[in-house]
């Protein structure tokens, strides 16, 4: 393959996949799923896979969130969901550039950027928080998907917490309590619809 620069490159999104073309005609498609995102390199869109590179999920890198330090990730439990709108960028003269939802047909040409934003039910919050400007739709998709698996994880971790909690308030209450570690842990695993395992793995972090 003769050199070429990575200027000189596109990204760009078909039928759902976001991949680059390359000068030989060979073709570099991206998918990101919860765990990592996946580079395939294929001789036409959506054929066999030549060779493939897995880039394990690094928030910090892959995504620069709105409103946060580089290396800072949002605080998921703040959010119910996700969802996103094509956003059309404005500038006022003097340098503020902000950015609105289109909420009606459109023309795709019209489209800047697609906003990723976290929905938040409790009205004492505020409105939904605007995460990420990607910059196509199939991008704003990966990125829900990978928001949706942040909050599940988190909910989980915040599960577990809690039943962990409860069950070391019951050993501190009672010195006939550790006799009754199984029941309390079998307790927690029902009340808070976990696995054994995982109360375990929690507990001995504790213990």
């Amino acid at each position: 393959m003769s050199a070429f620069k990575l200027s000189d490159l596109k990204l760009e999104t078909q039928d759902d996949k976001t991949f680059i073309k390359l000068p030989n005609g060979d073709f570099l498609e991206f998918t990101l799923n919860e765990s990592a995102m996946m580079i395939d390199l294929r001789t036409s869109l959506g054929g066999d896979s030549v060779d493939a590179l897995r880039i394990p999920n690094l928030p910090h890198i892959q995504w620069n969130w709105n409103n946060l330090k580089r290396g800072e990730t949002p605080k998921w439990l703040d959010f119910d969901g996700f969802v996103f709108h094509p956003v059309s960028k404005s500038d006022d003269g003097q340098g503020n550039i902000t950015f609105e939802r289109i909420t009606e047909v459109f023309n795709e040409k019209d489209v800047d950027a697609w906003t990723v934003y976290g929905c938040q039910d409790d009205e004492s919050i505020g409105a939904d928080i605007a995460l990420h400007d990607c910059a196509t739709e199939s991008e704003a998709r990966s990125l829900i998907r990978y928001c949706n698996s942040e909050l599940q994880n988190a909910l989980l971790d915040s599960m577990k917490k809690k039943a962990v909690s409860q069950i070391l308030k019951k050993l501190d209450s009672d010195e006939d309590a550790p006799e009754q570690l199984g029941e309390f842990i079998n307790q927690a695993a029902r009340e808070f619809n976990l696995s054994k395992s995982d109360i375990h793995a929690e507990l001995e972090k504790h213990i």
